[in-house]
């Protein structure tokens, strides 16, 4: 008879069991979770898409969600250059126009609000104005309801 390991063996109803694993086994557990874990960083690495890749479809694809906002992103154009003392044409190459519309209770109304997002590589604040909006009875000239352009 021999002797028996407490840490390999374990003795259940009077047998013996052998609990050391042999090392050709341990090797294959080890070579399967290897491969798992490439085959998971290869197939991860593949869907990533780079900062870079991200602002250059940014850049060609314009928000589409501007079209009809002409009015208003002069406006917020013209009131930021007027308050950061720089001109219209410094504004429009330096900031990204953004919109958002923040609806009221009243059915139809609400705020399109425009923030000058600055450009990647400029430092300062985005300013946002925001305008009464009428979806049921457009207005050509834009009202001024909100601004929050103390971002200096």
């Amino acid at each position: 008879m021999s002797a028996i390991d407490p840490i390999a063996d374990v003795k259940v109803d009077g047998h013996t069991f052998d609990m050391k694993m042999k090392p050709f086994w341990l090797l294959a557990i080890l070579g399967l979770f290897g491969l798992v874990f490439w085959i998971g960083l290869l197939v991860g690495k593949g869907s990533v898409t780079s900062t870079a890749e991200l602002l250059t479809e940014a850049e060609v694809a314009p928000n589409a969600e501007l079209t009809g906002l002409e009015p208003q992103i002069e406006d917020a154009i013209h009131r930021w250059s007027l308050k950061s003392r720089e001109s219209a044409e410094s504004v429009r190459e330096l900031y990204q126009p953004r919109s958002m519309f923040i609806p009221t209770r009243n059915q139809g109304e609400g705020m399109m609000c425009i923030k000058l997002d600055l450009k990647p590589g400029n430092l300062g604040g985005s300013p946002v104005y925001c305008y009464q909006d009428h979806f049921v009875k457009p207005d050509k000239t834009p009202k001024l309801v909100a601004e929050y352009s103390d971002v200096e």
